[in-house]
């Protein structure tokens, strides 16, 4: 499970994403606030293993925000990251992502003024 994380780590920290595992920290590497306004930041998780026989299912779920005037940025983003994960084979680990049945659902939240798409996709571990 380490190895895949890092694996998918690798794939979605190209082009200097700010990327996070499992939760979006309050403040950066640096020590600094999180800047919405500027930038956009990129978590993952995996979830739900499911064992099917000869193969296992594990969930990998992405969000992509940002502050709500980069919102199309924030969907910009996101479909960027679909093209790099979406049938994606994963040599070191054996497994293949392929997207979820729902595996786009963008969300504005007015009242924290974020912008926010979720990515779900499963990994299938031979």
């Amino acid at each position: 499970m380490k190895l895949l994380q890092q694996e998918i780590y690798k794939l979605i920290s190209i082009d200097d994403n700010n990327v996070y595992s499992d939760y979006l920290p309050s403040k950066d590497v640096d020590n600094n606030e999180l800047d919405y306004s500027r930038n956009i930041y990129i978590t993952y998780s995996l979830k739900n293993i499911e064992d099917l026989g000869y193969k296992d299912s594990i969930i990998l779920e992405l969000e992509v925000i940002s502050n709500i005037e980069n919102r199309t940025s924030v969907r910009d983003k996101a479909l960027e990251l679909d093209k790099l994960l979406n049938d994606t084979y994963i040599e070191k680990c054996d497994s293949k992502i392929i997207r979820n049945n729902v595996w786009y659902m963008p969300f504005n939240d007015l009242e924290d003024r974020k912008s926010m798409v979720t990515l779900s996709y499963k990994i299938f571990k031979y």
